[in-house]
């Protein structure tokens, strides 16, 4: 079993009164990509906003890497987990390549010149993202997923190990759905890059995941594979529908829903 790269251990956030995470334990490993599924409202872009920082837990404990993330300083934080939130803040026209190289900022120090390793990760973060052509387009002219593609490559010039998004297919049509989850599967292997995201298209998230994390009300209900995650059982509690589950060509499982229960 590889090694957890991110550890969760009896965290719980509230907004008000509200209760959203409740006694959260939970473990992330390694060169893997994992997804957090469950129904709408459930805590999962709050977990995620948890993990980077976003957001204080009333309780608990978060570490990367061994270490609690309230120790990191901001800077070194960021050399490590890079975060894509599921709308980002677009700064008004700027260029592909100037957002990119905004994701250099936690590499920058006054005292030192890091003009030739900025330029690098830059030129291999669009390289990887195949946004190099578009480098001198404004970022507001883009389709959604040339866009996505860019805002990607932002978080990869950070040179993370960990990156974590927050529905990165949303409001893309099937075309770019299915080519941002190539990118990310491509990242994962070939750069080992610890992949964590939110989806809501149960079949993405089963086909694309070597672990599944399921949230329904406030708590880690299941984790596992997606074998032993993606269940009849599974899917007619958390989301109160009524399901088989079938096999891909490659033995993934394929969610086919029926109805509401």
């Amino acid at each position: 079993m590889t090694e957890p790269v991110i550890t969760v251990a009896n965290l719980s956030l509230a907004f008000g009164e509200k209760q959203v995470l409740k006694e959260i334990d939970w473990t992330v490993e390694g060169g893997k990509i994992t997804t957090l599924i469950g129904p709408n409202g459930c805590g999962k872009s709050t977990l995620l906003k948890s993990i980077v920082g976003t957001l204080k837990p009333q309780q608990g404990i978060i570490m990367l890497q061994g270490k609690p993330t309230s120790s990191w300083a901001a800077k070194e934080l960021a050399k490590h987990m890079a975060f894509l939130p599921q709308t980002p803040e677009m700064p008004k026209d700027i260029t592909v390549e100037e957002l990119v190289y905004c994701g250099r900022f936690p590499h920058q120090n006054w005292w030192r010149n890091t003009a030739g390793e900025d330029r690098r990760a830059v030129e291999a973060a669009m390289a990887a993202t195949k946004t190099s052509h578009l480098k001198e387009q404004r970022v507001s002219s883009l389709s959604g997923g040339e866009r996505q593609r860019v805002w990607i490559a932002m978080a990869l010039a950070q040179e993370p190990t960990v990156l974590l998004l927050d529905e990165p297919t949303t409001y893309l049509d099937i075309n770019h759905q299915f080519e941002i989850m190539e990118l990310l599967r491509r990242l994962n292997e070939e750069r080992g890059l610890t992949v964590v995201m939110v989806l809501h298209e149960l079949n993405q998230a089963a086909r694309y995941s070597d672990a599944i994390a399921v949230l329904s009300g406030g708590h880690m209900v299941a984790t596992g594979s997606p074998d032993t995650v993606m269940t009849v059982e599974l899917l007619r509690t958390v989301f109160a529908v009524d399901s088989t589950i079938e096999r891909e060509s490659d033995g993934s499982p394929y969610v086919k829903i029926h109805g509401l229960l």
